[in-house]
């Protein structure tokens, strides 16, 4: 899958001047890198530690530091910083209890950054990227990322309460994942259709 795709340096908003063509091929491959992630075939570098992890290694990590299991059970694919290219959100179970924590990946340059985002920080997202915040008291609101330097930066945003949410798909994928039958049938189901695309049936 990833020998059709050009590498390029740079990020989309690096390549205004690109033709159509490039910035597509530029999209197909950072979509193709998230869904590796997302199926345990390629790791994702997490700032916070200078460290590479595949998810399973993460939440391992992640739960053996905790002293109780951590699990991914959910994901969606929403465009957070608005440029043209959809993240990865991966929202976590730390024991019994859901909607705590969820990660946002992103492409960049042949990297996949990682980055957490507990649920006062991040919670309610849309499809257009806005997601509520509550820093409690006075302190809440609506917000939006920018990708500044590799790292996200947050924004205010106007208020977002009656804009559609995001379509989270339940996870694990049951099939065999690390087949290219199933890595063709991952990306055509489970990514979000394309405007005018003809749905797989």
């Amino acid at each position: 899958v990833r020998a059709k795709y050009v590498r390029i340096p740079g990020t989309l908003e690096e390549q205004s001047e690109l033709s159509d063509e490039v910035k597509s091929q530029l999209k197909n491959e950072a979509e193709s890198r998230l869904l590796q992630v997302l199926m345990d075939q390629y790791a994702f570098y997490r700032p916070d530690d200078g460290l590479e992890y595949y998810l399973t290694d993460y939440c391992r990590r992640t739960g053996d530091q905790l002293g109780f299991p951590v699990s991914i059970i959910r994901y969606a694919f929403v465009d957070m910083d608005g440029d043209g290219t959809a993240e990865a959100v991966v929202d976590f179970k730390f024991g019994e209890n859901e909607q705590v924590m969820c990660m946002v990946l992103k492409y960049d340059s042949g990297t996949v950054f990682g980055a957490e985002f507990y649920h006062r920080q991040m919670s309610h997202i849309k499809k257009d990227g806005s997601f509520a915040y509550s820093g409690g008291g006075d302190n809440d609101g609506w917000a939006k990322l920018r990708w500044e330097n590799n790292t996200w930066v947050d924004e205010p945003a106007p208020d977002a309460t009656n804009k559609e949410d995001v379509t989270w798909v339940s996870y694990p994928i049951t099939a065999d994942v690390h087949s290219d039958a199933a890595f063709s049938l991952f990306r055509e189901v489970f990514m979000p259709m394309s405007e005018g695309a003809e749905k797989p049936t």
